[in-house]
């Protein structure tokens, strides 16, 4: 059923146009077409043959896979604070797991990790997804264990990247909102406010028990810098935009694609998020089409009409927007994988089908 979905056909045929285009234009592939392709031939369908053996040989219901992916995180989550605090403990984990290629100085306090290969944004949004399943655990069984991780996984976020901390600082407001039955929202939002300051002062704490507390203290400073301040290390606003794209200039490239290479700053100019860098692929309406799929097929999975469902869905929706917004986020293997599974396993679940 996978070959005869309508989506799927989309997808592969966005593929294979991103592909005709890249190579008329530099006669090889550019990265974000490769994202693409693996989205496509390896996320996606890797995740449909896993659930579908997981779901026909062990008979579980969808959540234990949700419980596997928390303890995961939040395992990992404990390794990176651990490694943060404990140069020996670090040392362990760097042997396990070297550091893969990044554009990070062997220096730099973004390579505290756990047992990853990878730092930085793209693996703060992926942990950030265990602070998503925290929140949705928490609303099925209000067992306090469930808050209680939140705080290794946020401190862990925070070391890596800024955007998976305001992904869930924004995922604890929107638990709040929702379950505010009863006259209770003052009360969530005062106990998702404090567990807020609680975060932020153990981030502050923990990043001041680091030999590199100058150097966080300045790097997450500049998350809430405004252009006419010193902005990237010292660039303006013209600076800075003339350094980086934003949409195609011409009114072709704009709907067709450039087949530019929006990772190649060799020329000096580059972007990092992953809309325009679709955008530069594919053009602009078979962006949209691609984002908007994924949007349908999100919301449309959710047939339970639960609260905790819903919290799923709405911070799957943010993880992909605000992350794609920033950098190829929905590219990411981990985080696509881990989408595909909630969707084709809903669909499974209620409407008796697997398919995406």
């Amino acid at each position: 059923m996978v070959f005869f979905s309508k989506s799927y056909v989309l997808l592969l045929l966005f593929a294979v146009y991103g592909v005709i285009v890249s190579m008329d234009f530099g006669g090889e592939i550019n990265h974000q077409v490769y994202r693409f392709l693996l989205l496509v031939l390896e996320a996606y369908l890797l995740s449909f043959l896993f659930l579908s053996a997981y779901l026909n040989i062990f008979k579980k219901d969808l959540q234990y896979i949700y419980k596997i992916v928390f303890i995961s995180i939040a395992f990992q989550s404990v390794l990176v604070v651990l490694s943060f605090l404990n140069g020996s403990i670090f040392s362990i984990m760097n042997t396990l797991a070297p550091l893969g290629q990044n554009n990070f100085d062997e220096n730099s306090f973004r390579i505290y990790r756990g047992l990853s290969n990878s730092s930085g944004s793209g693996y703060s949004t992926t942990l950030s997804i265990g602070g998503l399943l925290a929140l949705y655990f928490f609303s099925i069984t209000n067992n306090k264990k469930y808050i209680i991780c939140l705080l290794p996984i946020f401190l862990a976020t925070a070391i890596n990247g800024r955007t998976g901390v305001l992904l869930i600082l924004m995922f604890i407001a929107i638990y709040s909102y929702m379950f505010s039955e009863n006259g209770k929202f003052i009360k969530n939002f005062l106990v998702g406010l404090a567990l807020i300051i609680v975060s932020q002062i153990a981030v502050s704490y923990f990043f001041s028990q680091n030999a590199k507390s100058n150097s966080i203290s300045e790097w997450y400073g500049q998350a809430f810098e405004i252009f006419d301040e010193d902005k990237k290390g010292g660039q303006d606003m013209n600076s800075f935009t003339e350094g980086h794209l934003f949409f195609p200039k011409s009114t072709s490239d704009l709907l067709f694609g450039a087949g530019f290479d929006t990772d190649d700053y060799a020329n000096g100019m580059g972007s990092d998020s992953g809309m325009i860098k679709n955008v530069f692929s594919f053009g602009l309406p078979i962006t949209i089409l691609f984002y908007f799929i994924f949007f349908r097929k999100i919301k449309n999975s959710d047939k339970s009409g639960s609260k905790h469902e819903k919290l799923l869905t709405i911070g799957l929706l943010l993880l992909m927007f605000i992350g794609e917004l920033k950098e190829p986020f929905l590219m990411k293997t981990f985080l696509s994988k881990f989408l595909f599974i909630v969707v084709i396993g809903r669909n499974k679940i209620f409407k008796n089908k697997m398919i995406f």
